[in-house]
Formats: structure tokens, C-alpha cells, sequence
């Protein structure tokens, strides 16, 4: 071998070595690992958005595009004589785009509240980052909904008439089994205000209509220490961040919520001793069936 040339296994064997990075000197660049499993237990604090279908986000892409049906005319019908033309209408099928939206957020943490702090400022500080990152999905979600429902699928509920709460609901389910092509009543969300009229309603009587034990006639279950429950056959849940005075009725396959993994950055300032840290996700939404959502609003 020629003077000055050191072959890279030699270099090994005469004493040159690799200079070893860990982990321990890259904490900068590494999320807090506790972020992966909280951020399973998130889907409670977005309640409107679980209640309907949630599906994985895909891996790239700023769009999400799904097939839109659109029927002109009747498809099928008897053919009346044989030898005459059948029924012919048309199933258009459109592409259609829902946009990826970014939620995050962040802040520059110094050293010392990073390093002396016990319990961990960073673990605190990521546990609000997630929930107010899943409420503002949430209510995101819930304004885009409430604007698509149109005025025709829109109920009045009466304060001052709670046994109506019954003929309330079938006039939704009725709505909904008129859309037909599978549309049905599976899921109700509601406001606080909503849930109190559904928990304090009661017949002539006195009797609860949603009691938490069997009753002679029950028409459902409403148990208020929790926010989940069925009421008629509709899983219910209460969500705190739709308007007090709103529910909403809808098939759980109305509306499709593509949701992506929560995600952390951080780098090392050094020039300021501290750390930027940050916390985002990835979501997509889609009102797949407008026709299979109610609008209620609780009024005087």
C-alpha cells in the first residue's frame, strides 16, 4: 500500500476509532416518550369526532380524495313488456377533495425548567398540548358539520316540553331512513344543555324517560356520571364543546374524520439555553352524507 495510505481496516486495528453518538447526546431531537402511548387515550377528548367514522390518515399527500356518488333518475324499474327499454339513469361518481389540516404548537423552554423541574415541566406541558390539540379538532369539525346540515334536517326541541323528546327523535330517524342507500340513526351527540333536557326529562308522572336501572317503561339510559350512554338505540355522548343547545343525529358513516399520529418536535437552542419544543397532527375531514345528519337545537 502507498506511503499515506491507510487502508480503513487498518486504521481500526492500529487504534483510530468511530466517535460513538447515543441518545443521551441527541435528547434535543427526541419526543418525550410518554407522548406515543397519551396520545391513544385522545379520541375522549374529542367526543364529536369519534362518535362517526375515523380512519387512519394516509402517509403523504396534502389532500384526501374519496368517490362522491351522484344518482339522476330512477337506475332500476320493472320493465314493463319484454322487448321495451328498461329504466337507465345515471350514477355519477366524482372525486372529491378534502384538504389535510395542521394542527400544532409550541414553545421555547429554557434549560433550567426543563432540567430541575419534578414533576417534568415537559411531561406537563405536552399533556395540555394534546388536549387542547384535540379540542380544537374538535370544534373544527363541529362548526364545518353544522354548516353542511341544511335547514330541511333541522329540529326544534322544546324546553318546556320534555315527553316530546320521543316524537323529536323519530322525526330525525324518519329523515334519515327517507335518505335510504343503508343511511340509519346510530349515533347522537349532544351539547351540555341538550344532555341536561335529555337527564331531567320525565313523563306525567315524574318518572325519568332515560333512567340509569330498568323501569316499567324505560325508552333509554342516561346515567349522569358518565358522558356515554343509548338512548332508543342511539349510542349517545356528550360533547362540551358543541354549542349547550345542540345535538346532532347522524349515521356513524356520514362523516369520515382521517386522523394522523400526534407528533413532537424539539431542538436545542443553544444560544439562548433553552429548547423549542412542539406538538402537531394531521387531520382530514369529509361529509360523505349530508342527508344522514340531523340538526336539533334546544330552545324555550
Amino acid at each position: 500500500m502507498a506511503a499515506g495510505n491507510v487502508d480503513p481496516g487498518e486504521q481500526r486495528r492500529v487504534g483510530f476509532a468511530l466517535t460513538d453518538v447515543t441518545t443521551a447526546d441527541i435528547a434535543g431531537l427526541l419526543p418525550p416518550q410518554w407522548i406515543r402511548d397519551f396520545a391513544e387515550e385522545l379520541s375522549a377528548a374529542r367526543p364529536f369526532v369519534s362518535a362517526f367514522d375515523t380512519r387512519p390518515l394516509p402517509e403523504s399527500g396534502m389532500t384526501i380524495t374519496w368517490p362522491k356518488k351522484t344518482i339522476t333518475g330512477p337506475i332500476v324499474g320493472e320493465q314493463v313488456a319484454q322487448k321495451t327499454d328498461v329504466v337507465s339513469g345515471k350514477v355519477a361518481v366524482t372525486a372529491t377533495n378534502s384538504p389535510v389540516t395542521t394542527y400544532a404548537g409550541g414553545n421555547d423552554v429554557s434549560i433550567q425548567a426543563i432540567l430541575r423541574s419534578d414533576p417534568s415541566y415537559l411531561a406537563v406541558l405536552f399533556e395540555e398540548y394534546a388536549y387542547a390539540l384535540a379540542a380544537v379538532h374538535d370544534v373544527d369539525v363541529i362548526t364545518d358539520v353544522l354548516a353542511a346540515i341544511p335547514v330541511g334536517s333541522q329540529i326544534a326541541l322544546s324546553a318546556a316540553a320534555p315527553t316530546a323528546i320521543n316524537t323529536k327523535l323519530a322525526n330525525g330517524a324518519r329523515l334519515m331512513w327517507a335518505a335510504g342507500r343503508g343511511a340509519r340513526p346510530d349515533r347522537l351527540v349532544m351539547g351540555l344543555g341538550v344532555w341536561e333536557y335529555f337527564a331531567a326529562a320525565a313523563d306525567a308522572t315524574g318518572r325519568p324517560l332515560f333512567p340509569n336501572m330498568s323501569g316499567a317503561n324505560p325508552v333509554g339510559e342516561l346515567n349522569i356520571t358518565t358522558t356515554e350512554g343509548e338512548a332508543r338505540g342511539l349510542a349517545y355522548v356528550v360533547d362540551p364543546y358543541l354549542t349547550a343547545t345542540k345535538a346532532v343525529m347522524g349515521w356513524s358513516r356520514a362523516i369520515t374524520n382521517w386522523v394522523g399520529p400526534v407528533g413532537t418536535l424539539a431542538a436545542d437552542v443553544p444560544a439562548k439555553l433553552g429548547r423549542d419544543v412542539a406538538i402537531y397532527q394531521f387531520g382530514a375531514l369529509a361529509i360523505r352524507r349530508v342527508d344522514a345528519l340531523v340538526e336539533y337545537t334546544l330552545g324555550g
